[in-house]
């Protein structure tokens, strides 16, 4: 797949979708930011970079933690606009995920809520995560961990790995389109059924 036109597809489609994306896909998405940050040990005084950040709700969790720093950025203008409406506590800026516009070692947390299928190239955009870290490839290596490249070490077998719902498909730009237009229509199913509600789940 030709990763320029992946990377114009993902951003036109969520300058489409950036309101409705906030008021129907935040709600479900957004049981997952404690526990990210949590991983991340997102806590006071860090400086944080959240990648994909759309409405901006991970990156605006991580300032109420007290992080000293904490940046949004976005391939899509529009959700950029969105989340510096919501938040406008928080810096966002639009920003490529495989070429991030900050000096290496500039933050102490990189997170991405659910923004690693939306990547051309999620091992490009995971060397640039380690590229800004503070300590980078060798902090991780002086805390004992091994350094590993794709299918090192799977939790099962193969057919265990992830694929974008358009990858394998021989219409990519159609079947992208598919996908998408599946997504936002999912968005609209759930506004029309009441009984339908996401919770974050209690601290």
């Amino acid at each position: 797949m030709d990763a320029e036109a992946f990377r114009n597809f993902e951003r036109a489609a969520h300058e489409r979708v950036a309101g409705g994306y906030h008021d129907f896909f935040e709600p479900m998405t957004g049981g997952a930011i404690m526990a990210l940050l949590d991983a991340a040990r997102v806590r006071a005084g860090c400086r944080v970079l959240d990648v994909a950040s759309g409405p901006g709700g991970v990156a605006a969790a991580a300032a109420e933690r007290g992080a000293s720093r904490v940046i949004g950025a976005d391939l899509s203008s529009r959700m950029v606009a969105l989340a510096a409406t919501l938040h406008p506590g928080v810096e966002f800026r639009e920003a490529d995920a495989e070429a991030l516009p900050f000096d290496a070692g500039a933050f102490d947390a990189v997170v991405s809520n659910f923004g690693v299928g939306h990547f051309p190239s999620p091992e490009r955009a995971m060397a640039e995560f380690v590229r800004v870290l503070a300590g980078g490839t060798a902090a991780w290596i002086d805390a004992g961990f091994a350094l590993e490249r794709r299918t090192a070490r799977l939790a099962s077998a193969t057919d265990d790995v992830y694929y974008r719902p358009y990858d394998g498909k021989s219409q990519i730009e159609q079947a992208m389109k598919d996908y998408l237009d599946w997504e936002v229509g999912l968005a609209e199913q759930i506004r029309r059924e009441p009984y339908l509600t996401f919770k974050a789940p209690p601290a």
